[in-house]
């Protein structure tokens, strides 16, 4: 466990909140493994809290995915299943999808020109890119999608599915090609979205979280063997 030692900022806004997202952004960046257990009393000693915020935290995560109290055992970072990656991923295409077709005609068109030139650089770029390249473009592209629909609950549902899936991001190996893959679905789905193609543009990402899907699954069925392979899937990210 290699949370921050430092006291937490309370200036503004609630201890349990501050601890919340502390803990959270942990587990979401992988300081925190999963399955790694997380105690009430060397939380509170590292974040320089009582443990009450802990636990309050503790219980929210649990809530949202992220952690999974057992009765007697206490609280441990989660671990993904196959099962919750397929109903993560039936959420958000269900969502997404819906949401992208929303764009295609909602987006401005200054928006969509910011799309198009971002997609024609990772293009000109494709040599030189690594994969935070395109997820950063993804990640773009999906907060502006989201933002289209002004829809509040959907936002709150999809970012909640997102922190789940990112865990196993760290864990999973891209296959070869799918650095290329994932850079000429982006292309697609702006293309769509500039022709404002509803339709197309909502198929295309329906395809790109299948494929996504497809890559987490397959990485659930090749076991870990060793440290140095950990490290190497930490580095790739299926998307």
């Amino acid at each position: 466990m290699r949370l921050q030692s430092s006291a937490l900022n309370r200036t503004g806004r609630s201890l349990y909140v501050t601890v919340y997202d502390r803990i959270k952004q942990d587990i979401v960046l992988a300081r925190l493994h999963p399955g790694e257990p997380l105690f009430e009393e060397d939380l509170a000693a590292r974040l320089q809290v009582s443990r009450t915020p802990i636990r309050e935290a503790l219980r929210k995560l649990n809530h949202d995915g992220l952690v999974r109290i057992v009765p007697n055992k206490g609280a441990f970072v989660r671990v993904l299943t196959p099962r919750d990656i397929r109903e993560i991923y039936e959420i958000r295409g269900a969502l997404e999808s819906f949401a992208t077709a929303e764009a295609a005609t909602r987006l401005s068109d200054q928006q969509l020109y910011f799309l198009s030139r971002r997609a024609k650089d990772l293009k000109r770029r494709q040599s030189r890119l690594d994969y935070r390249d395109v997820r950063d473009a993804w990640e773009a592209i999906r907060q502006m999608v989201i933002a289209a629909t002004d829809n509040e609950r959907m936002k709150t549902i999809l970012a909640n599915m997102s922190d789940q899936v990112e865990t196993a991001r760290h864990y999973s190996s891209a296959p070869p090609g799918r650095l290329e893959e994932l850079l000429a679905d982006f292309v697609s789905v702006v293309e769509a979205l500039k022709a404002r193609n509803s339709a197309k543009a909502q198929r295309l990402l329906q395809d790109h979280l299948n494929k996504s899907k497809k890559v987490l699954l397959e990485m659930f069925a090749s076991p870990l063997k060793d440290e140095k392979q950990t490290e190497t899937r930490r580095r790739k990210h299926a998307l």
